[in-house]
């Protein structure tokens, strides 16, 4: 059997919620749990069935469940050890980390696989692709000001998202507010900086579009003994920095209607990276798709006259040009901020929030 669900586990659940549906406390361990509750039947057929499927991901398919008026998402994993991996690595960062604007966390079990999470009305992807013609500059501030507190949590924490795209945030019912509360998800490549602020690996994570241009290409080659043979490894070197361009590009969307990184270096970054890993081997000299990827953004950020001679100086006139005019000007050049070439360059998470609550300020 794929997934396991059965009623003790629905009725620890139920007791869960009833006691304390938004409480801040550790997860609770379903499997260390002795106690049980009679007569609550099993809905596992309920829950994983067609019309409740929200969504799946590499390893996991996630179901809404409805009990007594309250919502929440049901996350089952695959009963492999990537499967327990990604549950392992997920309990262990909703038991740490708590925020009003990251996603929250109920209970779980290893023993079944799942995982219980707060239930969200929308994604902010499938929202603004629906309402994107009747958004508003204060609904559209709202959700900036959300994000960028959430982000700025894990930053002040020493983490590092490293997937952060409208597909991973999520859009949550506040009758007590005007407008959703904005939440991040997805902490599957959320990674501890070092003592050094940094954080170095042999893959370059994150989603074709909202890469930042410094994990494109390697960081450096290092020497590793693999199975007595010495070998050369790339490495990618993050930095909270990746994040920030990533939140520019999903600020640029939402505000310009459309993508900042051009899709043509997607598809052609793709269908290199496909050549490369399928029936050709990569050949010496070749290069790869992240090189690619790297030279046609450079390309791209010329071509929009973003950057001066050497790439390396911010031409702030002309960002905010192709951006906004008049009134928005300075919302334009703080994105502009945001997606420059140059991490070193690009503002910190925290002025970024304190200029998104100036902002929406004005706009009241």
């Amino acid at each position: 059997m794929f997934f396991k669900f059965n009623k003790k586990y629905l009725s620890l659940l139920v007791l869960f919620l009833s006691i304390s549906f938004y409480s801040s406390a550790q997860l609770i361990d379903l499997d260390a749990e002795d106690n049980d509750v009679e007569n609550i039947k099993s809905r596992t057929g309920e829950i994983r069935s067609e019309e409740n499927f929200l969504g799946k991901g590499t390893y996991k398919e996630v179901f809404k469940f409805n009990w007594d008026d309250k919502g929440v998402a049901v996350v089952f994993f695959t009963f492999d050890d990537k499967g327990l991996t990604a549950l392992t690595r997920e309990v262990n960062f909703y038991n740490i980390y708590v925020h009003e604007n990251l996603i929250k966390a109920f209970a779980y079990s290893k023993i079944s696989r799942f995982i219980i999470l707060e239930l969200a009305t929308n994604s902010l992807d499938k929202y603004f692709r629906n309402n994107k013609q009747i958004m508003g500059m204060e609904e559209k501030l709202n959700y900036f000001l959300d994000i960028s507190k959430g982000l700025q949590y894990l930053h002040n924490n020493n983490v590092i998202h490293r997937d952060m795209k409208l597909a991973n945030i999520v859009l949550v019912n506040d009758p007590e507010k005007k407008w959703f509360v904005a939440k991040l998800i997805d902490f599957d490549y959320s990674v501890k900086l070092n003592e050094f602020e940094v954080f170095e690996e042999g893959y370059s994570r994150g989603t074709t579009g909202y890469k930042a241009p410094e994990i494109l290409k390697p960081f450096r080659e290092i020497e590793e003994e693999r199975d007595g043979e010495v070998v050369k490894i790339s490495t990618y070197r993050y930095t909270r920095a990746v994040d920030v361009y990533a939140l520019g590009n999903i600020f640029y969307k939402m505000l310009r209607k459309k993508d900042f990184y051009p899709s043509a270096i997607s598809w052609i970054s793709k269908n290199i990276r496909i050549v490369n890993t399928g029936l050709l081997s990569r050949a010496r000299g070749r290069p790869s798709s992240g090189e690619v990827e790297f030279n046609l953004y450079l390309r791209a950020l010329k071509y929009k006259k973003y950057v001066e001679r050497d790439l390396l100086v911010p031409n702030y006139e002309n960002i905010w040009k192709y951006f906004f005019k008049n009134k928005k000007r300075p919302l334009g050049v703080l994105v502009g901020k945001m997606l420059f070439l140059n991490l070193e360059e690009r503002p910190d998470i925290g002025f970024i929030t304190e200029k998104l609550d100036g902002f929406l300020g004005l706009s009241d």
